[in-house]
């Protein structure tokens, strides 16, 4: 690509975007910051991730499955942005559960990642 005057990292920007516009289409949500917030948290881009946040995007906002940026956090295994929705303005519920009745830290537990575990537990998650 670079003899077109493409950098790899335009690549991989043209990529998000791509994937990001491909996931507006979608999901069905209340505003694009709330797209932008469950697209940037299942794809473990902290930056964006925190970029829907200042954009003013729900952070309990639910896909269709009913699960919330916190619970895509936690299945992939994404510490930072656990820790950013947490600590956000608005504060990550913990006690939400999507259509299979599952909360974020059953899934932490499911996937044993006992580091977001420990951060779920001190923050107030109990189920």
């Amino acid at each position: 690509m670079q003899e077109y005057g493409i950098k790899e990292n335009d690549m991989h920007i043209l990529k998000f975007i791509l994937l990001f516009l491909i996931f507006i289409f979608s999901v069905e949500s209340i505003t694009r910051a709330d797209d932008y917030l469950l697209f940037s948290t299942e794809k473990g881009h902290f930056e964006h991730t925190k970029k829907a946040l200042k954009m003013g995007a729900y952070v309990n906002v639910r896909d269709r499955t009913g699960m919330t940026p916190l619970m895509h956090a936690v299945i992939f295994g994404n510490p930072d942005i656990v820790m950013l929705l947490i600590l956000n303005g608005a504060g990550a519920d913990f006690s939400i559960r999507d259509f299979e009745g599952k909360t974020a830290l059953m899934y932490a537990v499911e996937k044993n990642h006992t580091k977001i575990i420990e951060m779920l537990k001190s923050h107030g998650a109990t189920e």
